[in-house]
């Protein structure tokens, strides 16, 4: 009798798991939007809220012209830049110091492999 007890419990936990799992669950609440004639709509289901999310992101973007830009105001700075000068103590220096445990930045290098690349010329 307990083992049928145990058994009939360990089948109800498990069937509240798959259902807790398996059920389709949504985050987003219901969206009070504008429609067309100007009255406030809600929107509930899934279709409903991806449009009037679609119509919102569309009236926010602008589409502009490729034929006519503005001309920008020039800008005239009152301190001069100097020229960058990079001795090559500073960049080995920087590269022999990198972290080879990061991901790779946006010219999708790994560090590792520069890491790898300037170790192998110092012993050459």
């Amino acid at each position: 009798m307990k083992l049928q007890n145990n058994a009939n419990l360990f089948q109800r936990n498990f069937s509240k798991y798959v259902n807790s799992k398996s059920r389709q669950q949504t985050k987003i609440g219901d969206i009070k939007s504008h429609g067309c004639d100007g009255n406030i709509v809600v929107a509930n289901d899934n279709e409903d809220k991806a449009n009037a999310f679609g119509d919102y992101f569309a009236g926010v973007y602008t589409h502009e012209s490729d034929n006519v830009f503005n001309e920008l105001p020039s800008h005239h700075l009152a301190v001069s830049c100097e020229d960058v000068v990079f001795t090559e103590e500073a960049i080995l220096d920087k590269l022999t110091n990198i972290k080879i445990n990061k991901s790779p930045g946006p010219d999708l290098l790994q560090p590792g492999a520069r890491h790898h690349d300037m170790t192998r010329q110092d012993t050459n």
